[in-house]
């Protein structure tokens, strides 16, 4: 779809026929204006159900064209949520994004295609019985906010125009940029988009950095609107309802499930999505590159409405049977796409949920449909009156370091950087009172008028004022925190000091 006067050359630049497309393929007006400061938003709908929905808007500090990305609206396609999520951390210099990780995150944690059916055919849904919809309508609205749409999937095999294997053929979608039709008229702004000649120079752009010509990518028009189209399917997608409802370009961006590798795959979404915003002058300061393997560092869990406490990774939670715990934090090195599941309780999702526990579970913590750590909830029955304490009535020490709250169990281990301080804040038992325990520091003392053993309430800088003999070894790197009752060892606790 040339303008007259326009011809597109084969040879030209890039960076030419981007500049040359966006004037051809861009509605007019739909400029969105940031102020002059680049910002963003994070905003969530349908906050703790399972169709929570995580909306990020950036604002460059120049005003420009608003690309929507979506990813994981098919839940078990990790390349293109993954590709979506890291592009949050993008800071623009002009233009705008809104960006939609994790469209569908129930399916995502399941790692399944669509839990409640596949969600990228519901587009042209009325039913409102399905669970979808709320998701599904939040979507329609952010389509219409936006200039261009961006799908972002894994596809089978590798797309080929012509049959030259199983894996590698017109049925297949891996390597793949797809729209439903070469060009689109738009009775709204009255004017032509030429999604074919827009995808070919993504294409071309991202091709030249990929050194594997099998992992190339190809146009793929699914000429869905036509009643010849191998792809009926897709008039029920987001791509063909952004294009033919809202008239504005709407692009498919498949990667291959068959790379295995995932860190492939994501950095080529993330090349494909940066051309398609050099294409509409979306102009990028930084964004981030650096991506650890997600770990579950600990929990913030509140017992029987009381303030929160950590347990560690891969700890027990020891609680009396028919307490209530309520999981207000899973602090994992990462923000964004992490779920907590009380096995065996509420949803696949229990974050922020109080329940009451009556058998031993476990509390799963994942970052999408990964892994990363675990608690094991063991409770108890409460000892009987006038029995001799033991350690089983230990249940936890709470001890605070770092403006953090920390429950030790019996035996456990806590490491402190030397020179932190720490406070010994409580006893937590399951039947005698607490205050009758003397709960000791060894090689520590707080009140030096009068020595009573009881260590609670004193800040305990770990650089100073520590006796040496008193420590595990007489090394000076671990300490005993000793719980006694009537001079009677009870239980230990362990300081072990870093450098």
């Amino acid at each position: 779809m040339n303008k007259p006067g326009i011809c597109i050359c084969g040879n030209a630049s890039p960076r030419i026929l981007y500049s040359i497309l966006l004037a051809l393929l861009l509605p007019a007006g739909l400029l969105t204006a940031s102020g002059g400061v680049a910002y963003q938003t994070h905003k969530i709908y349908f906050k703790n159900t399972d169709h929570e929905l995580n909306v990020y808007r950036i604002f460059g500090s120049a005003p420009g064209k608003t690309l929507l990305v979506l990813g994981g609206i098919q839940g078990n396609e990790p390349g293109g949520y993954l590709s979506a999520d890291r592009l949050i951390d993008t800071r623009l210099e002009k233009g705008n994004l809104i960006i939609v990780p994790r469209v569908n995150f129930y399916s995502i944690l399941l790692s399944d295609r669509g839990a409640n059916g596949d969600m990228n055919r519901k587009f042209d849904s009325t039913d409102h019985s399905d669970k979808d919809l709320l998701i599904i309508d939040k979507l329609k609205d952010l389509i219409r906010e936006s200039d261009c749409l961006l799908n972002l999937h894994d596809g089978s095999g590798y797309y080929s125009p012509r049959h030259e294997s199983p894996l590698r053929n017109p049925d297949m979608y891996g390597q793949s940029i797809i729209a439903d039709c070469n060009r689109f008229y738009s009775k709204r702004y009255q004017q032509t988009f030429d999604l074919a000649q827009t995808a070919k120079t993504v294409c071309a752009s991202v091709n030249n950095r990929i050194e594997n010509p099998k992992h190339h990518f190809l146009f793929h028009n699914h000429n869905t609107g036509a009643d010849t189209t191998r792809h009926p399917e897709q008039r029920k997608s987001a791509t063909y309802f952004a294009l033919t409802q809202c008239e504005i370009p709407a692009f498919g961006i498949e990667t291959s499930k068959n790379i295995n590798d995932l860190d492939m795959k994501v950095h080529y979404q993330t090349m494909v999505i940066h051309e398609f915003m050099n294409a509409f002058e979306i102009v990028k300061t930084r964004s981030h590159s650096n991506f650890p393997p997600p770990i579950l560092s600990y929990l913030l869990i509140s017992i029987n409405g009381g303030p929160p406490v950590a347990v560690y990774n891969n700890k027990k939670l020891n609680i009396v049977i028919g307490d209530r715990i309520n999981i207000t934090k899973a602090e994992v090195n990462y923000e964004r796409g992490v779920s907590v599941d009380i096995r065996g309780m509420g949803s696949i999702n229990d974050l922020g949920q109080e329940f009451t526990i009556t058998r031993e579970t476990k509390i799963i913590v994942k970052k999408d449909s990964i892994t990363c750590g675990s608690v094991l909830v063991r409770p108890h029955r409460k000892t009987i009156a006038g029995k001799t304490a033991t350690s089983s009535d230990i249940a936890y020490l709470i001890v605070a370091a770092q403006n953090r709250k920390y429950a030790l169990i019996p035996g456990e281990r806590m490491r402190v950087t030397i020179g932190d301080s720490i406070k010994i804040l409580d006893l937590i038992t399951y039947h005698m009172d607490p205050d009758k325990y003397t709960v000791n520091f060894k090689g520590f003392v707080g009140n030096r008028k009068i020595n009573t053993g009881e260590d609670r309430g004193f800040l305990i800088n770990t650089s100073e004022k520590l006796m040496r003999k008193y420590s595990v070894n007489g090394q000076g790197t671990e300490y005993p925190i000793e719980v006694t009752l009537n001079d009677r060892l009870i239980s230990r606790f362990y300081i072990s000091l870093i450098p």
